[in-house]
């Protein structure tokens, strides 16, 4: 076979003239001159033009997972003995400046390494090198001309590779000796192309100059079919010079223990919430917990390899990818790795290629797991930022509770205001395609034409953009319940609202009792639709569960440790998974603290001290927002207690929420004041109405206080008598308040005595709470008359046609003269009173006594004439009741003042 003697003679002539070029003027030289071992793993930065000198007779030896950076024309060049030791979990690491993936960013600019980025290692005389599992790249040039990556002097005693790689170099390995190995080891450069001598190869040349055959078995050289050794025949790694090559190896060999990668996770949209001053990952609803312990199962440490990225998911995913760029510097920091792997759960995802794809990415993300990512937006989210509306999935219930808190206590009017103006995260979540449809005519829209239009989105989903991607490995899990019930079309139309609502379009029908409400659902995972997360533009790893939105966290646990490790986990965690919750909220002003059926507690005590004794609930009581949230509730009566922390009014709601999308809620509205305590109870039982009633505990009755009337006092029948009363009731508040007069309910607080019969009466005001609790108080009172109301009456009976003419010409006139008589008779008593304090001389007493009988006689007198014309009057008017002249009632009326004149007059 023919040989490559013009190609290599050029090369010779290449490198031999490299060899022989006077030194250049060096930025700094390091020279070793005492035996130096470098075992610490540290990170050695050399410069531009720096170099590094092992003296003659000096050994350096290089363990421990040491990193040598070079800068461009870089040498080491060994004059005594170069001993490299690194362990398959530890190599040691020869590159370029520029490779920001191991020891961090060394030179201050974001750049990519490439072959020839420095020069090489060189042997000279009586030097000896050892390289043992270490990794040499990036090199092979010296003022920007290809160089040998290693080269050997004539006289060097040795220069013996084992358990190494040697790839992505330019330039050459440039053998002058015979006593040369290379051995258990990979020789290629995957991404490098030459032209030389009119040869076009992607690989790298290994020189041999001497006549002896060199040691070269059993290595990887870029191909499977070995090594190049003629031409035509292409291959891997060129070899010429006398070689044994024999056996190769046909793929590259493992030669690293790679350890796992520190990884970041990173949550969705109410998957952080914050706690005192710090951020923690969804202590709500626990969407975590689960992956967390499986990872941590897998190998992973808290805080040395596995974290967690809370933040604040109201804000932009631009503005958030500050700091998730400074999180993962931090964790590479701590950990020592120079690549973190991410796991990212809906937005999460987004925020985590917000950075990858971002001008400040550093080259640092090995791995990348998406967990149901809305990589193209989520229609839901279009309800949420047009209309405030959430969707009717189990977790969008506690986020619209939250939201609605949330909104309070920033003295939003809606829910819609809050998100307009503090949750700017929900528009970087809208579809950047066609869903709006018209109503009248069923025809899509054309993005962005009359949408809401998502710029995060569409800028991260620019194919320049997900280039960047392209040197990430990629794992793409989408979740599909399989029940059709994520929200894909809405069906709009035009209509107008005083503020920005429904801007775009406003869904048909959507605040009808019945109907569609304008919502096409179809595949997905309840929140994101299939057509979101499936079908993109990068290289990526795809895998659908039948699962939902939130359970994917937990549902793809092993798929993702296989991922990152390498290895399929055996055990599958899943303790910390609810389907149904109770969720307490309270506007303030009161604290809360409730007890459940078994006794534990929730909430915050009367010390101001928080309490949380039920498995997976959580209780939040900062900046003016109370709530908790209780899984899996147990059956019983649960007891909440109120303490007043200002004065006013509060209202106190609580809802039950499960996985069949139910959602029950009860409120309580209530004054309070501080210091005050107020207690309520909900029966729980499963199989019925879950929460039955909110009920009060409250054992005081009402308190009822009556001014009017006035017990004991006597008020005349022609008489409008106000009814004055007041009830209280501080808590639960009343209920029921009923006025009665002689145990006939009224319903006016002006009564017209008229209709009542003289003599004693009853009024009585009854009151009951909202806890049951009945209060009652009872006053007497009279209605009096006399001839003259007497008389009036009848009139006012006559006026009101309740009595005939014939009635009120014979009743009126026994009346009148009865008057009359009496009158005269009263004028008479008096004058003989009056004339009894006058009378005096030695007749007095017998005067006196004369006078005394005849007022007896007259009073006497006064009796009989009451007597006889009230009977004459009495058989009148049973006369006209006989006759039909008066009816019943009227008469009762007439002749109970009739009878009760008969006694007073």
């Amino acid at each position: 076979m023919k040989k490559f003697n013009l190609f290599l003679l050029v090369c010779f002539f290449v490198i031999s003239g490299f060899l022989f070029l006077p030194k250049m003027a060096k930025a700094e030289e390091i020279i070793i001159s005492n035996d130096t071992v470098w075992d610490s793993g540290d990170v050695k930065i050399f410069h531009d033009d720096d170099s590094l000198t092992i003296d003659d007779s000096v050994t350096l030896t290089i363990t421990n997972g040491t990193i040598l950076k070079m800068g461009k024309n870089t040498t080491i060049a060994v004059g005594g003995r170069l001993v490299i030791n690194g362990t398959s979990e530890k190599p040691v690491i020869i590159t370029s400046i520029k490779d920001d993936s191991v020891g961090g960013d060394s030179d201050g600019v974001v750049d990519q390494p490439s072959p020839g980025d420095w020069y090489g290692i060189i042997s000279g005389p009586g030097s000896g090198v050892d390289i043992n599992y270490a990794i040499v790249e990036y090199g092979g040039k010296r003022l920007d001309m290809d160089a040998g990556v290693i080269t050997t002097h004539p006289l060097t005693d040795h220069f013996y590779i084992n358990h190494s790689s040697i790839i992505n170099n330019s330039g050459q390995i440039f053998d002058l000796i015979s006593n040369f190995k290379i051995n258990n080891s990979n020789i290629y450069n995957p991404g490098f192309c030459s032209d030389l001598g009119g040869i076009d190869f992607c690989g790298t040349i290994l020189i041999n100059q001497t006549p002896e055959e060199i040691d070269l078995t059993n290595n990887y050289w870029g191909h499977q079919d070995g090594p190049t050794v003629a031409y035509p025949d292409i291959k891997g790694t060129i070899i010429s010079g006398p070689a044994n090559s024999q056996p190769y190896v046909s793929k590259p060999i493992e030669l690293f223990k790679k350890g796992i990668n520190p990884v970041i996770l990173i949550p969705g949209i109410l998957g952080s919430w914050k706690l005192g001053d710090k951020y923690e990952l969804d202590p709500i609803l626990n969407t975590y917990d689960n992956l967390w312990e499986a990872l941590k199962l897998a190998g992973y440490e808290e805080g040395k390899t596995l974290f967690a990225f809370p933040y604040d998911w109201r804000f932009s995913n631009a503005s958030n990818t500050d700091d998730l760029m400074r999180k993962v510097q931090e964790v590479k920091e701590i950990s020592g790795s120079d690549r973190v792997d991410i796991i990212g759960h809906s937005m999460g995802g987004l925020l985590a290629r917000s950075y990858i794809e971002s001008i400040y990415y550093k080259n640092d993300v090995d791995k990348l797991v998406f967990l149901a990512t809305p990589h193209k937006g989520a229609v839901d989210a279009y309800l949420a930022w047009e209309g405030g509306e959430l969707s009717s999935n189990p977790n969008d219930f506690v986020k619209k509770y939250i939201f609605e808190l949330e909104a309070n206590r920033n003295h939003h009017q809606s829910i819609f205001d809050y998100i307009r103006e503090d949750i700017p995260s929900i528009r970087d979540l809208l579809p950047i395609y066609d869903y709006l449809k018209e109503h009248s005519s069923g025809q899509l829209r054309t993005y962005p034409n009359n949408y809401p239009q998502n710029y995060f989105l569409e800028l991260l989903n620019r194919p320049e953009n997900m280039k960047k991607l392209d040197d990430v490995s990629i794992l793409n899990i989408i979740a599909n319940d399989r029940k059709n019930d994520t929200l894909n079309y809405i069906k709009v139309e035009d209509k107008e609202f005083d503020n920005a609502k429904w801007e775009n379009g406003y869904p048909h029908n959507y605040d009808s009792v019945l109907g569609d409400h304008g919502l096409e659902f179809g595949p997905g995972d309840e929140t994101v639709p299939q057509m979101s997360n499936d079908g993109l533009f990068f290289d990526e790893e795809v895998t659908m569960l039948d699962t939902t939105h939130g359970d994917v966290v937990t549902d793809a646990q092993k798929y993702v440790i296989e991922f990152l490790t390498g290895k399929m986990p055996i055990m599958f965690i899943k303790t910390n998974s609810f389907s149904k919750y109770f969720i307490i909220r309270i506007f303030s002003p009161a604290d809360f603290l409730i007890t459940a059926p078994d006794g534990k507690e929730l909430g915050r005590n009367s010390l101001g001290q928080n309490i949380n004794e039920i498995h997976g609930a959580f209780y939040y009581n900062e900046d003016e927002m109370e709530f908790a949230l209780i899984p899996e509730p147990i059956e019983g009566k649960y007891r909440i207690d109120l303490l007043g922390t200002d004065d006013g009014q509060y209202r106190l709601s609580l809802a039950y929420i499960d996985d069949q999308n139910n959602n029950i809620e009860k409120e309580f509205k209530g004054n309070i004041s501080v210091g005050q305590k107020q207690d309520f109870k909900i029966d729980y039982v499963s199989s019925t109405d879950p929460l039955g009633d909110l009920n009060p505990q409250d054992f005081d009755a009402p308190i009822i206080n009556i001014a009017s009337p006035v017990s004991s006092t006597p008020y005349y029948r022609l008489q409008k008598l106000n009814i004055e009363y007041t009830t209280k009731d501080d808590f639960p508040g009343l209920a029921t308040t009923t006025l009665a007069i002689d145990n006939q309910s009224i319903n006016t607080t002006t009564i017209d005595l008229f209709n009542y019969s003289v003599g004693k009466h009853d009024f009585t005001v009854t009151a009951s709470d909202l806890a049951g609790n009945i209060s009652s108080l009872t006053v007497e009172f009279s209605i009096i008359t006399d001839l003259k109301n007497m008389i009036l009456g009848i009139n006012g009976l006559y006026k009101r046609k309740l009595i005939s003419k014939e009635a009120h010409n014979k009743l009126l006139p026994p009346l009148g003269q009865l008057q009359l008589k009496l009158k005269a008779i009263d004028v008479a008593i008096d004058i003989l009173n009056k004339a009894k304090g006058q009378i005096g001389g030695r007749l007095r007493e017998k005067l006196i006594k004369e006078a005394g009988r005849a007022i007896a006689r007259l009073e006497k007198e006064r009796d009989e004439i009451i007597d006889s014309k009230l009977d004459n009057f009495n058989k009148q008017l049973a006369n006209l009741l006989r006759q039909n002249k008066i009816k019943q009632k009227n008469y009762d009326i007439i002749k109970a003042d009739s009878d009760y004149l008969k006694i007073n007059l």
